[in-house]
């Protein structure tokens, strides 16, 4: 059932709608795509790190996993909006911090993909063709590991 609720919003009075199925089904999609990134993310780190036969590494995939935290956040947020059926104010100090740890992350994605990048291809890897401009480069040790 939506409750309406009044929230100010800098100064302007607004009546809000909570669907506790709606944030429910948000909250889910934060909660699967938080985990399915962390998963991906640490998965390639894992793969470089053990100099697996083929290894997939960009620079998204390598700072995914800093934004991993916002996305969890965003799904408890989410989760105690639909138990208490009221919106929910964000942390000002959590917020920034989980925004500076993306924001680094970011500049240790790129900086990391380019070090994956230099450091397989001086241990003999090869670059796999891509199938589109925005899937990961694939480094793989043999040439007829490529597909």
């Amino acid at each position: 059932m939506a409750q309406n609720h009044l929230l100010i919003v800098g100064g302007i009075f607004l009546v809000a709608k909570i669907n506790r199925l709606f944030v429910i089904l948000y909250a889910i999609l934060f909660l699967a795509a938080g985990l399915a990134g962390a998963f991906v993310s640490l998965d390639s780190y894992w793969a470089f790190f053990r100099l697996a036969d083929r290894v997939e590494f960009s620079s998204m995939i390598g700072m995914f996993v800093f934004g991993v935290p916002i996305l969890l956040y965003l799904s408890i947020l989410c989760f105690l909006m639909a138990y208490k059926n009221q919106p929910i104010r964000m942390s000002n100090k959590l917020s920034k911090s989980l925004t500076i740890l993306f924001a680094m992350g970011v500049i240790i994605g790129i900086s990391s993909s380019v070090y994956v990048n230099h450091s397989l291809s001086n241990k003999g890897y090869i670059i796999c063709d891509k199938i589109s401009w925005m899937s990961p480069n694939q480094y793989v040790n043999n040439s007829k590991l490529c597909q």
